[in-house]
Parts: C-alpha cells; structure tokens; sequence
C-alpha cells in the first residue's frame, strides 16, 4: 500500500501527549550532534534513508524503524508522534518521549505500526516541546480535531 506522508514538520511549545489508544514505541537515542538540531525536521522510515516528502507516496514496510531530527528549536520535555489522517482531521498512531542525560538530536522509533493503511492514506510525523500537560492537550485536540 502507499502511504502519502502530508505533513513531515511540526515544531511547537506543547504539553504531554494523550492518545485514546496509543501505540507506544520504543526509542533508542541514536545521535546527539547538534548538525542535526540546525537542520529542518526530518522523518523517514526504512528502507527509506531519506526525509519523505510532503504530498509523496511511499510504500510502507510492516513496523518499520523510523527515524526523528529532533530540531534546536524544540524545547522543553520532548515527543516524537506520528498521526493518521491530516491536521485537525488525525488519529495517533505512535509517541514516544525522547529522554536521555544529553538531549538526542536523532531518534528512532523501534517499531512502528501504521494500522493498516489504505491506499493513498495520509500521515504525518511531528516533533515537539512542552513544559506543562495542559499545553500537550491543547496541541493534540489540534492535531486530532
């Protein structure tokens, strides 16, 4: 099935990340040079080794890894999440804290389940910084609805 992937940046001061069913992943902090913190955001998935690109359809591997540019900036306590659907119309799929001593710049998501896309469904991935939980909820009910 392709997969059109809509939207591959969001950077925003936000707060914790609910979904209603959530499909967490795990992480593994794959780099913290900061070349990638000063590059735009980037999201692909393997056997992609290149950003996807909005409105581009791509055949999606079953629980691929994917990999996350965590920009510079984005503060605060970081998410990685990855929705279904488009802006204001979306379903969470996959989110994850980055975590670790030093601030990752690269993240990669372990196993990620796209839910049995349909053809041509939309997805988009964003990453982004929150200091409280009610601003993660304002900036979910925005992606969602």
């Amino acid at each position: 099935m392709h997969t059109r992937f809509i939207a591959s940046a969001v950077t925003a001061l936000t707060a914790f990340f609910l979904f209603a069913t959530p499909a967490l992943a795990n992480t593994t902090n794959l780099s913290t040079d900061p070349s990638y913190a000063g590059q735009p955001f980037s999201y692909y998935c393997q056997p992609y080794k290149y950003s996807f690109v909005s409105g581009k359809h791509y055949v999606v591997a079953s629980n691929p890894p994917c990999i996350f540019s965590v920009p510079s900036d984005v503060t605060g306590i970081k998410t990685i999440a990855l929705y279904k659907g488009v802006p204001g119309n979306a379903t969470g799929v996959a989110a994850d804290q980055v975590t670790g001593a030093i601030d990752p710049t690269l993240v990669q998501e372990n196993s990620t389940v796209f839910v049995s896309p349909a053809q041509d469904q939309d997805y988009f991935a964003v990453v982004y910084g929150y200091a409280s939980p009610p601003e993660a909820a304002q900036f979910d009910a925005a992606f969602r609805t």
